[in-house]
């Protein structure tokens, strides 16, 4: 299934609660984040470098889609018990100096509800750049 890379900046998100969008602070005209991403003391390319090593850890991620110059990532999450397949789109971004940021929308492909899997899965995403 081919899948569109979302522009984070001025996409409209879906009304269901199947999705989940954490970016910096005014960085999205059409949809509100459901939390503000922290600044990384990384380099876009670092913190590009870090997300891929991230999926590359997960055994039910895969990186569809990489793209460094544009610093975007695609990832596909399987979910464990019902092995439904979620999209996360990724945008690696300049913040402060010499610094990064980024905006992270992960949602479900089918259902209404997801029971808090999105939010759990950039939650961890984020913990685990935070302390690498």
């Amino acid at each position: 299934m081919a899948v569109h890379f979302p522009d984070l900046k001025t996409f409209k998100r879906s009304r269901k609660p199947n999705n989940f969008l954490v970016a910096p602070d005014a960085y999205c005209d059409e949809s509100k984040p459901d939390a503000v991403a922290p600044v990384f003391t990384k380099t876009p390319a670092e913190l590009f470098q870090a997300v891929e090593s991230l999926a590359a850890d997960r055994s039910n991620w895969t990186v569809k889609q990489s793209d460094k110059s544009a610093g975007r990532i695609h990832i596909v999450a399987t979910t464990r018990l019902m092995r439904f397949k979620d999209d996360v789109f990724i945008t690696i971004l300049p913040a402060g100096t010499g610094g990064s940021s980024f905006a992270v929308y992960s949602r479900s492909r089918v259902g209404h509800s997801d029971l808090g899997k999105n939010r759990s899965r950039v939650t961890e995403m984020l913990d685990a750049l935070k302390s690498a």
